[in-house]
């Protein structure tokens, strides 16, 4: 599980996602509920990803309102650059080459990139364990490992917010 990570430091701003108790939830059930708030909170904070020795820091604010999901993220490391997201409308500002790139989204990969479909899937493919509740960001956070069945693919452990279901950190 050494290839990368991600991390969230996110305050939510939105009532807590009402799904089923949280102690109730089996590793399944937890995905499940990550992806549900990943489509229904509203939340801003700071993004860090590391991929190798390259690590990049973000800020991020997305709003879900009756009129869908609207998001800015802000790249704070290298080369600055800015992207809104207004449902499947996405624009790009690249300051220091005064460059604006406006694209429709072509596919719909929702953070952190579970479909209900594949979580359902991901059992094939991984063994899936609820493991134990740790602190990230000042937050209580329960830890899901998914143990490839197959050399074809890298472990993963994410943690989601027990009381939102938000992923706050994942790692490769």
């Amino acid at each position: 599980m050494g290839r990368g990570w991600l991390a969230l430091a996110l305050a939510v701003a939105t009532p807590a996602y009402a799904g089923p108790p949280p102690a109730s939830l089996d590793a399944m059930g937890w995905l499940q509920r990550m992806y549900a708030a990943s489509q229904k909170l509203s939340f801003s904070g700071t993004f860090i990803y590391q991929q190798g020795q390259q690590m990049e820091t973000s800020r991020i604010v997305r709003m879900v309102d009756a009129t869908g999901s609207h998001e800015r993220v802000e790249v704070l490391d290298g080369m600055p650059r800015e992207i809104l997201r207004d449902n499947d409308d996405v624009t790009a500002y690249l300051p220091g080459t005064l460059t604006v790139k406006v694209e429709k989204k072509t596919v719909a990969r929702p953070f952190p990139g579970l479909a209900p479909e594949n979580v359902k899937d991901l059992g094939a493919l991984y063994e899936v364990r609820k493991g134990d509740v740790w602190r990230v960001a000042g937050t209580e956070c329960q830890s899901i490992e998914l143990h490839p069945k197959d050399a074809m693919r890298y472990g993963q452990r994410l943690c989601a917010d027990v009381a939102t279901g938000m992923l706050l950190k994942a790692q490769t």
